[in-house]
């Protein structure tokens, strides 16, 4: 077993991980030193793991439940701890999240569009059918010319915006 641990030899298992769960409640603070504290956690986490397999327990249960980072975490460091350049294994984790973290965002652009296009069209077919099924009469009382272009321009603005694009007026009619 090989052992990576700067904690005294001498520590019980629950002072070793009572030691690491300090370390790991300082890996939220944003300091300088994170990168470093990061990698001390990580190869404790990783003689840790050793230890508790040498005793045949299950090591994610005794995880999560004597750990108080979340299991994933865990997984990560322990890879971390496992590779011969940390800064470079760190910077591949930043690198992997900014990628999710980009697809996220653009997932949630594209819903937005979706469900701006789909309220306007949804409001469209309501205009289109209240002038269907009233007298011309009873839509002109309800709503005046004037009003009736600017909730379809309204609707031709949120639909562009939500597209990327920029509506432009010419006259009464709007294009795209």
């Amino acid at each position: 077993m090989t052992i990576y641990s700067r904690l005294p030899a001498e520590l019980t298992l629950d002072q070793r991980v009572a030691e690491i769960n300090r370390m790991c409640g300082r890996l939220n603070q944003r300091d300088a030193q994170n990168t470093r504290l990061r990698w001390r956690v990580a190869k404790e986490l990783y003689t840790l793991q050793q230890i508790i397999l040498a005793q045949g327990l299950p090591w994610e249960a005794w995880c999560e439940e004597h750990i108080i980072r979340s299991l994933g975490d865990v997984r990560k460091l322990i890879s971390m701890a496992k590779t011969h350049d940390p800064e470079a294994a760190h910077e591949t984790e930043k690198a992997t999240k900014r990628q999710a973290m980009k697809v996220t965002r653009e997932q949630r652009a594209h819903m937005r569009v979706a469900n701006v296009k789909q309220s306007a069209e949804i409001a469209r077919q309501l205009i289109t059918a209240l002038m269907v099924t009233h007298p011309l009469g009873e839509v002109r009382a309800m709503l005046s010319a004037v009003e009736m272009h600017d909730l379809f321009a309204a609707l031709d603005d949120a639909e562009a915006s939500a597209s990327g694009k920029r509506a432009v007026r010419m006259g009464s009619t709007v294009t795209h």
